[in-house]
């Protein structure tokens, strides 16, 4: 593997935004929050956002 990448996951966690993860945590990680219905990633501010964006 190339310095610097990250492996893809097979699956993708799906959780409500109440369960939401708060460790090891990447800007751009990916997870499907069940409440919204919509897949949202994690910023480089530290929150999550969706697909416009938007902080959610």
């Amino acid at each position: 593997m190339a310095q610097g990448h990250v492996p893809l996951l097979d699956e993708v966690l799906a959780v409500p935004t109440a369960n939401r993860p708060t460790k090891e945590l990447s800007p751009g990680m990916m997870i499907f929050d069940t409440t919204l219905g919509k897949p949202i990633w994690r910023s480089l501010a530290g929150g999550w956002v969706d697909a416009t964006g938007s902080v959610v």
